[in-house]
């Protein structure tokens, strides 16, 4: 349903234009008949620069963003792939990027070498809205909570993540995602001292997602043998790869054993 900016009285329009976020504004000339055209009102009459990926990156003692400067009057739309490499917390309010005029709403997001706090995680969930569909964390700092990361990415159905996890990933997961999963990867290290997740809150999350799952688990504490020895009580040898409901589990490691799963 469209709408006219211009039929707004004068008063409320600056108190809009005060209020409104720059991807709030955005939504506004996207919906508004009169931004069309490029005639939206005064205060409105924001320009917005769509970029396809935009990377934040700490590098070298210094904060910048590659793709995503903001310059003059223009505001950065992040459309595609949004990159964040060595952040913390404290880098969402540095001025040296000018975070008001980035409008973030990527479909992929990948989150490289930064500080997983708590307090990293909520202020991200604030910057990025909830269009992502597919993430990954790499070699992160601190270990990715679930239940943060499925605020963060509520849409989220292809997770990647290398390095540190909850090791109640298994029962995690299902309690926290929002959408069913088409693809998850882990690799790092599953074991909890000696214990392994129940195979009770694997077959559990397993059986939440899509069909034609594709999982991929990449043990790095030796804990291989084990996961392929658990999972094979809900193996079914009967089905085929090609059938439409299959979902497929692939265990790395040592190949003594059989590494690949389908459940139904």
């Amino acid at each position: 349903m469209s709408f006219r900016l211009s039929t707004l009285p004068y008063g409320l329009k600056r108190r809009l234009h005060e209020l409104a976020k720059p991807y709030e504004v955005l939504q506004l000339q996207e919906a508004s008949e009169t931004c069309a055209g490029g005639f939206c009102p005064r205060p409105f009459r924001r320009r917005f620069r769509r970029d396809a990926s935009v990377t934040i990156e700490f590098k070298d003692g210094a904060l910048k963003a590659r793709d995503g400067n903001a310059n003059g009057a223009d505001y950065v739309v992040c459309e595609r792939q949004l990159t964040l490499q060595g952040l913390t917390a404290e880098h969402f309010a540095s001025d040296a990027i000018c975070w008001p005029k980035l409008v973030l709403r990527p479909r992929i997001v990948t989150i490289s070498y930064c500080e997983l706090s708590p307090e990293f995680m909520a202020q991200m969930a604030s910057l990025i809205q909830s269009t992502a569909k597919e993430v990954s964390f790499r070699n992160c700092t601190g270990t990715v909570d679930f239940e943060a990361l499925f605020k963060a990415f509520p849409n989220v159905d292809e997770l990647k993540i290398v390095g540190g996890f909850a090791k109640t990933w298994a029962a995690d997961i299902p309690k926290h995602q929002k959408c069913s999963l088409k693809s998850l990867e882990l690799e790092g290290d599953f074991k909890d001292g000696k214990k392994l997740f129940e195979f009770v809150d694997f077959e559990q999350l397993v059986s939440a997602q899509e069909p034609r799952l594709m999982m991929t688990l990449r043990p790095l504490d030796g804990s291989a043998d084990a996961i392929r020895e658990m999972l094979s009580q809900g193996d079914c040898p009967d089905l085929n790869f090609d059938d439409p409901e299959a979902k497929s589990i692939y265990v790395s490691g040592s190949y003594d054993h059989k590494n690949h799963f389908l459940y139904c």
